[in-house]
């Protein structure tokens, strides 16, 4: 089993398709903006959206073309954790 909170980004390129941008970035903003780890899948979704709502660094500015791209990687993730038992997100 693999925890979302502890594995590296390239494990989740590699193992679970995510694409390299977003695997690079949800280990920033985990290992940035979170007390050990997400709790949950919504909880990931909602520290994800603030930071790619530019509420997380005021230095960053995603366009609309790179949060639409956040919500189809999201997908991907999400589906990821749901057909594959192996990827869990456990605090």
């Amino acid at each position: 089993m693999y925890n979302l909170n502890t594995v590296g980004r390239i494990l989740l390129e590699n193992k679970f398709k995510i694409p390299p941008g977003f695997a690079r970035e949800i280990a920033h903003v985990r290992d940035k903006y979170t007390d050990g780890g997400f709790e949950n899948i919504d909880d990931l979704y909602e520290i994800m959206t603030k930071y790619y709502t530019n509420k997380l660094e005021s230095q960053t500015r995603f366009s609309q073309e790179k949060i639409v791209s956040f919500h189809h990687n999201f997908r991907k993730l999400e589906t990821s954790i749901l057909n594959d038992n192996r990827l869990v997100i456990q605090k």
